[in-house]
């Protein structure tokens, strides 16, 4: 069999380059982003820029550069670093905001370090394509209408120190840690409590506000669902709580799904349940009736998927109901051990201090 001549290789793989480019540029179309490929800023050309509108009339315009690589070959790091260049470039002049690197085969362990030193994000096609799979479910809607809800409600958000009960450690940022966790590769149940007013309903839809912000720009992160508990009756008195988060979602938040898609979602990583207030559910009068009630969550959920509870302190006459309760009888006893036991602290002198500020009452900065 005769061998390709070196023009028709070359023009071979010139067509594979466009087609790749193309490929990334369509995935990018999926995901909601306006396209273009071959764009020039002041010399410097980039593969795709992709430009998505967000709430609050915000455009994020995304710089994506393609690395087609044959066989099993990899993107190395000076390739990560001869992106970088174009990019800081164009970032501090507001041309671009972000930028991806879109390749084959993946990356060597060099290029995901130089990636991490410039805040170049790192793809493969089959990410892209999980990321457009993801999509399809029609969560942006729920998304793009619940951002703007969630930043009017935590418009004064002030970070907070916690205790890791299990480690018996304290932390300095509450939201690091939540945010840490959420964005893990980790399973299980997280635990949130504290005492009654001290912010766990705050630090939630914080971190769902931050979680949204980033999944709609386009981000690899888990699209969060948070569930007020207030209205569910619980198991004890015969409701549901996967018939009971498919309606809540329905009819407040207008996003229609059935349980096992959720469920599957959940179990995926793709979705972060957040059930928030533990303590309302009726009838958990009982360090045994909370044991029934968050084995019924666990089973409801399964033991592959991640959810976060929060819970006031004040539901347990002592501390050692709580450990009893919460620490003994998920990790020990149940499937699904928590990977995270948190209690909220109460403000701090410079928390307090911070929240007053953004509050616009400095008058009460003198009582400290």
């Amino acid at each position: 069999m005769a061998s390709c001549k070196p023009a028709e290789q070359g023009m071979r793989a010139m067509k594979d380059w466009e087609l790749f480019e193309r490929t990334v540029g369509q995935a990018y179309r999926e995901l909601g982003y306006d396209v273009e490929l071959h764009v020039e800023f002041k010399g410097q050309e980039v593969d795709v820029l992709a430009t998505l509108a967000l709430p609050g009339s915000k455009v994020h315009r995304l710089m994506v550069e393609c690395k087609r690589k044959g066989g099993s070959g990899k993107v190395g790091n000076e390739e990560v670093w001869e992106t970088a260049k174009p990019f800081e470039a164009l970032r501090p002049k507001g041309f671009v905001d972000a930028c991806t690197l879109v390749t084959t085969n993946g990356f060597s362990r060099c290029a995901q370090l130089a990636a991490e030193a410039t805040e170049i994000k790192l793809l493969t096609l089959r990410d892209l394509e999980r990321l457009i799979d993801e999509r399809r479910i029609e969560y942006r809607p729920y998304m793009e209408a619940a951002l703007p809800v969630w930043n009017n409600q935590n418009h004064l958000f002030t970070d907070v120190a916690c205790v890791d009960i299990i480690g018996q450690d304290r932390v300095g940022s509450l939201h690091g840690r939540l945010w840490e966790w959420a964005t893990s590769d980790q399973r299980g149940i997280s635990v949130l409590v504290g005492g009654i007013g001290v912010g766990k309903t705050t630090q939630v839809t914080e971190l769902s506000r931050r979680l949204a912000e980033e999944w709609l720009k386009g981000g690899d992160c888990p699209i969060p669902i948070p569930i007020p508990l207030e209205r569910y009756r619980g198991s004890l008195n015969r409701e549901f709580l996967d018939h009971f988060v498919v309606c809540y979602l329905e009819s407040i938040r207008g996003l229609r799904t059935d349980w096992s898609k959720l469920r599957k979602d959940i179990d995926a990583g793709r979705v972060l349940l957040v059930l928030d207030g533990l303590d309302e559910i009726p009838k958990l009068h009982t360090v045994e009736a909370i044991k029934r009630e968050l084995s019924n969550i666990i089973d409801t959920l399964g033991i592959d998927g991640k959810c976060l509870i929060t819970c006031r302190s004040s539901l347990f006459s002592t501390a050692e109901s709580l450990d009893r309760a919460l620490r003994g009888h998920i990790s020990r006893e149940l499937p699904g051990s928590p990977t995270d036991l948190m209690r909220l602290e109460v403000f701090s002198e410079p928390e307090a201090k911070s929240y007053l500020a953004k509050s616009g009452r400095q008058e009460l900065l003198r009582y400290l």
